[in-house]
């Protein structure tokens, strides 16, 4: 990563006409004129300084997740000894409506980045999110949800003029907003809770932003957060409050690529297709020692992520004590220092076959079933 640069200084003019109380929490109104007009409110939680241009009600359960993010890794830093010390200062984020918001608050901010719809900062320390309502999928399924809506207003199909067919279409119909709502719902929420954790993990003390920590690393236990312990405050189906809370949860989203890439693994072993190879499992030493294997580019790259979650969840739950020792040999590391793959090892000497075998059967013993989620 690029060295820390000096901060941007923000100034927003407040317009007192709309001031208003979300659940304790002060939601303002503010205008910048450099980011092209674009209105921003503010809602402030306990941990984080949110402006959004989403709806208010978008902006609430952001912020319910932000925060659950931040309790999740405060019981995660106790639980393995590590730092966790509260922050001083409100976290910043950004959440806007589309990426176009998105392209021009970080080119407000001076942030150069390739990605959109979510990412941290760890130069300017703020994380921006853009709505996944503007991505191609969900669009798509917008436009097929406005011709059925078309098609259900002006029933002049034959096939549609009967009370069982228009019954039938309905029901399709609403499968398919719930589907798109579903979808919506859970890859923000997805999205929101990994960066949160960059976010969350580089000021309390976990992480150093001063330390330049191996990509496995920083976003395996970014993906460990990606689904809460305890879902808006509920206990889980078949769990205990929040008070007895398991300090990480079972990421069914990782977990399913993981399986599907030790299945295509096993069909490369009896055809060597190229397609069976670009989607199974590469060995843990290719995740430790190539730096660049999350990059948008690489088209395994969400494999790579699943891989890291699945290390992590690994440490976690069948070797706790190495969790605070990978963190902390990492840390002692200088950020101008480039390890090399040799000094990466040094953190991780456990990694050979004996230790990938065992991590391979633990994989495969997860159960791949939603009720499991957050177990």
């Amino acid at each position: 990563m690029a060295a820390i640069g000096i901060a941007i200084l923000l100034f927003f003019i407040a317009a007192p006409d709309c001031v208003a109380q979300i659940h304790g929490t002060t939601t303002s109104k503010y205008r910048q004129d450099s980011f092209g007009n674009i209105e921003f409110r503010l809602l402030e939680t306990e941990h984080f300084a949110i402006q959004y241009t989403v709806s208010v009600a978008e902006a609430e359960e952001a912020a319910s997740w932000l925060e659950e993010t931040y309790v999740d890794i405060m019981v995660f830093c106790r639980h393995f000894h590590l730092p966790g010390n509260p922050s001083h200062e409100k976290l910043r984020v950004f959440f806007v409506s589309s990426d176009d918001e998105f392209a021009a608050t970080c080119s407000h901010l001076q942030i150069n980045t390739i990605v959109t719809g979510a990412m941290y900062d760890i130069e300017k320390n703020v994380s921006v999110f853009s709505a996944l309502r503007g991505k191609p999928t969900v669009v798509e399924m917008d436009k097929q949800i406005e011709r059925m809506q078309w098609r259900l207003n002006h029933p002049d199909d034959k096939s549609m003029r009967n009370e069982q067919s228009l019954r039938a279409f309905r029901d399709s119909l609403r499968e398919l907003k719930k589907r798109r709502n579903e979808l919506v719902h859970k890859f923000t929420a997805l999205m929101l809770r990994h960066e949160a954790a960059h976010h969350v993990l580089y000021n309390t003390g976990v992480l150093s932003r001063s330390v330049d920590y191996p990509p496995w690393l920083i976003e395996g236990l970014a993906c460990l957060f990606e689904v809460s312990t305890n879902q808006n405050g509920q206990a889980l189906p078949g769990r205990t409050p929040v008070a007895r809370r398991d300090v990480v949860a079972l990421n069914i989203h990782r977990l399913a690529d993981l399986k599907n890439a030790i299945a295509a693994k096993k069909r490369e072993r009896i055809n060597p297709d190229a397609t069976f190879r670009n989607r199974s499992l590469p060995p843990l030493s290719d995740l430790v020692n190539q730096p660049g294997c999350f990059q948008p580019a690489n088209s395994r790259a969400a494999l790579h992520y699943a891989q890291a979650w699945g290390l992590l969840y690994y440490l976690c739950t069948e070797r706790p004590l190495m969790i605070s020792r990978v963190i902390d040999e990492h840390t002692k590391k200088s950020r101008s220092e480039t390890p090399s793959p040799a000094e990466n090892e040094v953190a991780l000497d456990f990694l050979d076959a004996e230790f990938e075998a065992h991590w391979l059967r633990f994989i495969q013993k997860l159960r791949l079933d939603r009720s499991e989620e957050g177990r």
